[in-house]
């Protein structure tokens, strides 16, 4: 049985990955850009694989950065669809996304799952973000409500598969954000849906 693997993969501290370009030559429903945590990545082009980044542990930086065209199959030998994100948080601390453009991925532009554990202090600002059933899927799952999360300053495009669905999270992490400044591309402001 072949597992899931990345262009990049990485756990070690201080990993920088500057101005460099990641895809897949030969594109694959097993294949992501990274999987890891520790790493600051700095005006990265990420495309032609399922989710570009997918963070699974504490300290990650994404800025300046270009997160597209996620690879997206129907139906893979587990028996159901690929769940493309741009960013997939599976579990960790200390987490910023600023100043970078996310779209093309069918899921999400950035999935907090909680799979792996507890995600807490995100920071998401200055993005221009598309795509997904919502850009932002919020999931509590066992671990509770996420705890220092703060969306500002960010602008989302409408072309999501539920109705202007910019971010969708549980009351429960929505009374306990920041969530400033935050419009359309035409100015309006968003709104939170619940999850």
């Amino acid at each position: 049985l072949t597992t899931s693997m990345s262009l990049v993969q990485s756990t070690q501290v201080g990993v920088k990955i500057i101005d460099t370009e990641l895809v897949a030559a030969y594109p694959s429903y097993w294949i992501d850009g990274f999987v890891g945590n520790n790493v600051t990545f700095t005006r990265v082009n990420v495309h032609g694989v399922v989710d570009t980044i997918k963070l699974t542990g504490d300290n990650v930086l994404i800025q300046d950065s270009w997160l597209h065209d996620n690879t997206y199959y129907a139906m893979t030998p587990s028996g159901h669809d690929t769940h493309t994100d741009n960013v997939q948080i599976q579990a960790g601390n200390n987490i910023t996304v600023k100043n970078t453009v996310m779209t093309g991925a069918r899921n999400a532009a950035m999935m907090i799952t909680q799979d792996a554990g507890p995600v807490s202090n995100v920071v998401w600002s200055g993005n221009h973000a598309d795509g997904g059933s919502c850009t932002i899927n919020i999931a509590e799952k066992t671990y509770g409500p996420i705890k220092g999360l703060n969306f500002s300053g960010n602008v989302f495009g409408y072309n999501t598969e539920l109705y202007h669905c910019a971010i969708i999270m549980p009351d429960t992490t929505k009374a306990i954000s920041t969530i400033t400044s935050n419009y359309f591309t035409d100015g309006a402001p968003i709104a939170i849906k619940r999850g």
